[in-house]
Parts: structure tokens; C-alpha cells; sequence
């Protein structure tokens, strides 16, 4: 090696290059599913969960979580608490997330603002972004079933739904004829 042939008071230059390539960080994922009990008379529920356990992963702050669908969307609850300001309220909500952790926000929207009503039935969809810091766009985690985030409320009979007409009286002797109409607009009548 050329090394060996230095003398006694020469001076060598020794350049060493070294290439080191940085571990790829991965993004964290979100699904956003109704909760358990979807709905009840005055709200549909839902949770978004952020998941960062992803081998690599790293703690995330700064992530800016949107319900796309519904601007009145309420968050109702944290968990873990302190991890989404604000922490209730409506959105847009700046979450962190833990390495290996998974930050949720549980959801509530009212019906009354969503399409549909107590006597047709509501057919409810919800979507939802989540961007980093860095402003990417996070990846929905397939849930596997197609209705994961879909809730169906079927139409309920109530008095509500029933409207009543009433003719213009036809007199007709010594009395008057008039029709009454009632409409259903709500689910038609169960078989007993």
C-alpha cells in the first residue's frame, strides 16, 4: 500500500468517503369507523384514529385533522387526553402522536343537519383528512368492510310523518260533504 512508502516528515492527505443514507421515516395512517353505537335521537358518532406504529416511526406533531364532511363535527373526546387541540369542540384539530402509539377523536354530529329525517330514514357517509406538518396527506387504513364508516338510521313511524288535508266542504242538503286525507310520509304500516 502506498502508505508504506512515506518518509520521515511528509505529509499525507487521507480523504475517507463514507455514505450514510437516512432511515426512512414512515407517515402514520388514520381510519375513521362509526363507534359502536352509531347513533341515538340526536347525533351520529364516529372516531378517527391516527396510527403511528409502523416500524421506524417516530413521535408526530402538528397533524391537522379535518372531518371533510360535516363542518359542525364535534369532537367529544381525546384520547389519550391533551394529544388534539382543541382538545372539544369543532375542527380543524392539531393532533401528536407517540411512537408505536395511536391518538382518537370521537366524533359527534347532529342530525339535524345531515340529509334525511326521522320519517324517510338518513343514509350517513363521513370522510376525513389528516396532513402533517410537512402538509402530506396521510393514508386512510382500509378497514376491510365496505360500510365501515356508514350508518344506516331507518325511518321510524311517528305522528310526525302523518300530515292531514281537508276538502272544501260540498254542501248536500242538510249537511256538508268534505274529504280528509291523511299522508303517511314515513315508513309504510308493519304487518303485525
Amino acid at each position: 500500500m502506498f502508505l508504506n512508502n512515506i518518509d520521515n516528515g511528509d505529509a499525507v492527505t487521507v480523504c475517507f468517503k463514507n455514505t450514510y443514507t437516512p432511515p426512512v421515516v414512515p407517515d402514520p395512517t388514520f381510519v375513521k369507523v362509526k363507534e359502536n353505537t352509531s347513533y341515538d335521537a340526536t347525533y351520529a358518532y364516529w372516531a378517527i384514529a391516527i396510527h403511528n406504529n409502523q416500524p421506524g416511526a417516530v413521535a408526530q406533531t402538528g397533524l391537522v385533522v379535518t372531518d371533510t364532511t360535516y363542518a359542525n363535527a364535534y369532537v367529544h373526546a381525546v384520547s389519550p387526553p391533551g394529544s388534539c387541540a382543541p382538545s372539544t369542540g369543532t375542527g380543524p384539530w392539531t393532533c401528536s402522536v407517540t411512537a408505536g402509539g395511536t391518538t382518537t377523536l370521537r366524533l359527534r354530529v347532529p342530525l339535524s343537519s345531515t340529509p334525511g329525517s326521522l320519517c324517510t330514514g338518513r343514509e350517513l357517509d363521513n370522510a376525513a383528512t389528516v396532513v402533517t406538518a410537512a402538509g402530506a396527506q396521510l393514508s386512510q387504513t382500509p378497514g376491510g368492510a365496505p360500510d365501515l364508516d356508514h350508518i344506516s338510521i331507518p325511518a321510524t313511524a311517528d305522528g310526525g310523518c302523518i300530515t292531514v288535508e281537508k276538502s272544501k266542504g260540498v254542501a248536500n242538503g242538510n249537511k256538508v260533504d268534505w274529504t280528509v286525507t291523511f299522508h303517511n310520509s314515513g315508513p309504510p304500516r308493519r304487518s303485525p
